[in-house]
């Protein structure tokens, strides 16, 4: 867990201020990304990373391995 903090502290200090905006008109709306990607559950392979979308133009889905 401590590991994650950094990366909270960086997202409330940059990003959380940047997108405040986007992130309440997304609570009004409903979703309705323009692509949907299936991506595998391993964690090493994040879309966003690959594809750069803005926020909120892509819905990553993640098949739950049992």
């Amino acid at each position: 867990m401590k590991d994650l903090f950094p990366g909270y502290r960086r997202f409330r200090a940059a990003g959380w201020p940047e997108q405040r905006r986007r992130f309440a008109e997304f609570a009004a709306e409903s979703q309705s990304p323009r692509a949907m990607v299936i991506a595998c559950s391993d964690s090493r392979v994040d879309p966003s990373l690959i594809f750069d979308p803005a926020l909120g133009d892509d819905g990553v889905f993640r098949p739950v391995s049992t």
